[in-house]
């Protein structure tokens, strides 16, 4: 199904409560991305943000009779782009920021009204994926150092299971990917800004080349 048409996140689930009989997880993961300097085509970001985030809030708001009847849990991936802005990411950056900002909001609605659903918002960092990989050696110049780091798919999975199983509200893996930074990036934006400035012409030739 399409994700960015909301009739078909509203099918999806359906089928999902017809198959299933219910939910007890909600995993939403799937994400569409652009590694790209801003160009001011707002019909292409509207695209982005009906996948990434319109489609997100439409099924888990559509699952939520189920999973408050199973005390179940949602897990929101998102990812370090949802904590700070990164050049030639505009619009993904966008849709995490964005991620973050409502599911944070619904997870303390939830506790307001009683229902026993947990939100674990789930913050990746550099994964070694099939479509990573083919992103970092095509549009990307990524030092070897970087690639050497690349935390492994199935142990990724694996963290996204057992954060939701402890119906953790946050949880971050590898959590040296992201984490330090974070927190370098609220304690200084200014020092966290100059980094990414520093690091940029690294990796992102090939983007500029291609633009």
């Amino acid at each position: 199904m399409d994700m960015a048409e909301v009739n078909d996140t509203e099918k999806l689930i359906e089928k999902a409560e017809k198959i299933l009989g219910g939910l007890d997880y909600l995993v939403l993961n799937h994400a569409l991305y652009y590694w790209e300097f801003w160009d001011g085509n707002i019909e292409k970001l509207q695209n982005i943000m009906n996948v990434n985030f319109v489609s997100f809030v439409s099924l888990a708001s559509k699952a939520l009779p189920m999973l408050t009847k199973a005390n179940g849990s949602i897990v929101v991936v998102s990812s370090s782009a949802g904590l700070y802005g990164t050049p030639a990411m505009s619009s993904y950056c966008a849709t995490k920021h964005a991620l973050g900002g409502f599911f944070e909001a619904l997870r303390q609605e939830l506790i307001w009204k009683k229902a026993n659903v947990a939100i674990t918002y789930f913050i990746p960092g550099f994964i070694g994926s099939e479509g990573g990989l083919s992103i970092i050696q095509g549009q990307l110049k990524m030092p070897d150092i970087v690639i050497s780091q690349l935390a492994s798919p199935d142990r990724t999975a694996l963290a996204l299971v057992k954060s939701a199983a402890a119906r953790k509200s946050i949880a971050y893996y590898p959590w040296i990917h992201t984490r330090p930074f974070e927190t370098l990036h609220t304690v200084s934006h200014e020092l966290a800004d100059f980094i990414i400035s520093q690091l940029s012409p690294v990796y992102l030739i090939r983007v500029a080349e291609s633009q």
